[in-house]
C-alpha cells in the first residue's frame, strides 16, 4: 500500500477483512503520508499487531485528524500504543479516534480521551 504524497485525503476501507498484516501495510504507509485525513478502518481484524503499526505512524503523523478503529479485536496493548503515540506526538491534528467495540479497559480509554481533547483545545 502507498500513500505517500498521493493527494489522497480521506480513505474508507471498513469492512474489507482487513487482517494484522494489512493493518501493518498500512500503517507503514501512513509514516509516509501528510495528506491523509480520514482514515477509516472499521469492522476489519487488524488487532493488536496492525494497531501497533498505526499507532506508530501516530507518532509523526500531523495530518490525519479522524481515525475510526471500531470492531477490530484491538486489545490494551495496541490501543495504548496509540495512546502513547498521540500523547507524544505535538503536531497530531487527531481529534476524532473511535474504537466501540474493542477489548479495551476503559481506564485506557479514559487516558485516550483525555490526549484528544488536548488536541482539540490547542
Amino acid at each position: 500500500m502507498h500513500f505517500k504524497s498521493t493527494g489522497l485525503f480521506k480513505c474508507y476501507v471498513w469492512n474489507n477483512r482487513i487482517d494484522s498484516e494489512g493493518g501493518i501495510a498500512i500503517g507503514e504507509a501512513l509514516q509516509q503520508n501528510n495528506t491523509l485525513t480520514s482514515l477509516d478502518l472499521a469492522n476489519n481484524d487488524i488487532g493488536d499487531d496492525g494497531a501497533l503499526a498505526v499507532g506508530k505512524s501516530l507518532e509523526t503523523n500531523g495530518s490525519l485528524t479522524d481515525l475510526h478503529l471500531d470492531k477490530n479485536n484491538i486489545q490494551d496493548t495496541g490501543a495504548g500504543a496509540i495512546h502513547d503515540a498521540i500523547r507524544g506526538n505535538k503536531k497530531s491534528a487527531l481529534v476524532t479516534l473511535t474504537l466501540d467495540e474493542n477489548h479495551i479497559d476503559r481506564t485506557l480509554l479514559d487516558d485516550i480521551a483525555a490526549v484528544l481533547e488536548r488536541n482539540t483545545s490547542l
